[in-house]
């Protein structure tokens, strides 16, 4: 496992060289690991012997870029220099910096300009086995992120967890109530997506580790209460279901859905929020769950579901969108495809109501079938058949036929009334009612002119 300096970090330490004269420089921690397992890398890890900030600002004068103080007590500053970054740290020695890490494969560094390894705790031999093992096990409790970084080193390369460091992160799992969730929702989506941070693994069998070792409830709030809760299934809780749910995302057969395209693009720039709204999408049952007949039921558990995920990790605004469209409505396509005399108009409104997130409804309904009953029935792929013709349909009708201001020259009053008016407008176009601007002012005169 040789290690391999791209041309543009080469050169960027030869034009340095004079700089190892003056002190001990080092390449550290996760730069090693990707530039050991021959990943391209544009994040390098700077160790000096010395004050890390003065340093940072001296190369920063030397070679350009833009200087971030990130935390002068801990001595840590970056320099953004074009597509790379630089972040530097300052310490006594090499040593005391590797022993303070988080795991083995993130414990070695390199000096420059030599390409000699210094690997204390044996980070190669684990790296190239494929194992995470903990430096020390303090090391874990003094920042319980690293739990949550362990899964998202399995997640990312497919390695194992060390059966010691498993302990451990088992046992340390509840300081995770303390870390910020911001920080906590970071590495979370890492979890989900980690091609957002090189090459594509799938996750589910991550969550699964997470959810048997107890990290997965000390992170996503309500989670815990999903343990031993039946559900109608042939078996299994609702915990198992939920990482199911994944698993069969992750395994779907896009390219076997009408016009793939729609949905490899949603599940391209959605894949971790859609993963966890599959994880979440049915966390308001334990709230609604009832035996009528013999027969466990959990009426109006997507409603609850949304209200406890907008408590939860802290997500963006477009985020919670999402999930909450999709937990919301994940409940429709079923009950659709459970009506042989479903109507066109039922999956015109399905679509409208959904807007851009229905393909990631319709990839939730059927994950969610095949984690439930192992596969997709009959109703269920007319109706993503159905849905998918509305959805191309309604993107070659991107230009409303009608506008406010149409209304406005027909008398009507601008309010709440505008935006229901244009929704039916559009609705009776997707359905090959109306064709014409001529036909919707015509249908609005029918329709609302003559009942005021």
């Amino acid at each position: 496992m040789p290690i391999k300096l791209t041309n543009n970090i080469r050169d960027i330490i030869s034009s340095l060289s004079d700089l190892y004269i003056e002190r001990a420089v080092y390449l550290v921690g996760g730069t090693i690991r990707d530039l050991l397992l021959g990943r391209e890398t544009k994040d390098l890890d700077v160790f000096v012997i010395g004050n890390g900030v003065e340093f940072a600002r001296y190369f920063q004068r030397r070679k350009g870029g833009r200087f971030i103080l990130l935390d002068e007590a801990r001595d840590e500053a970056r320099v953004v220099l074009g597509d790379l970054i630089f972040d530097f740290n300052g310490g006594i020695s090499i040593e005391s910096d590797l022993a303070r890490r988080d795991f083995t494969i993130n414990s070695m560094a390199m000096r420059l300009p030599s390409s000699r390894i210094i690997d204390p705790f044996g980070g190669r031999a684990d790296l190239r086995k494929g194992i995470i093992r903990a430096v020390r096990e303090e090391n874990l409790s003094d920042d319980a992120l690293r739990v949550l970084r362990a899964f998202r080193f399995k997640s990312l390369y497919g390695f194992s967890i060390e059966k010691k460091t498993r302990y451990t992160i088992a046992r340390v799992a509840y300081l995770l109530k303390d870390i910020a969730k911001e920080r906590i929702k970071t590495e979370v989506f890492f979890i989900l997506d980690p091609s957002a941070d090189g090459e594509a693994e799938s996750s589910w069998h991550t969550l699964k580790e997470m959810a048997d070792m107890g990290v997965l409830c000390e992170v996503i709030p309500g989670f815990s209460s999903l343990e031993g809760v039946p559900q109608n299934k042939p078996y299994g809780d609702l915990v198992h279901h939920s990482i199911n749910t994944v698993r069969a995302l992750e395994e779907l057969k896009i390219d076997s859905l009408p016009h793939p395209e729609i949905f490899r693009e949603y599940y391209k720039n959605n894949r971790a929020v859609l993963k966890l709204s599959c994880l979440l999408h049915d966390i308001g049952k334990p709230q609604t769950y009832e035996v009528t007949d013999g027969r466990v039921h959990f009426y109006g558990h997507e409603k609850v579901g949304v209200d406890i995920v907008k408590g939860g990790l802290r997500l963006s605004n477009e985020e919670i969108s999402i999930i909450t469209t999709l937990i919301r409505y994940h409940m429709r396509p079923h009950l659709l495809a459970s009506d042989p005399y479903y109507t066109r108009r039922a999956i015109v409104r399905l679509v409208s109501v959904c807007g851009r997130d229905t393909p990631g409804l319709l990839l939730l309904a059927l994950s969610d079938a095949v984690a439930s009953a192992g596969c997709i029935g009959d109703g269920l792929q007319r109706i993503v058949r159905d849905a998918t013709e509305v959805m191309t349909k309604k993107e070659k009708m991107k230009k409303r036929l009608i506008t406010g201001d149409d209304l406005i020259a027909l008398g009507l009053t601008p309010g709440i009334i505008f935006g229901e008016i244009l929704s039916m407008v559009e609705e009776e176009r997707t359905l090959g009612n109306i064709k014409t601007k001529e036909e919707a002012i015509s249908y609005i005169k029918r329709k609302w002119l003559h009942s005021q």
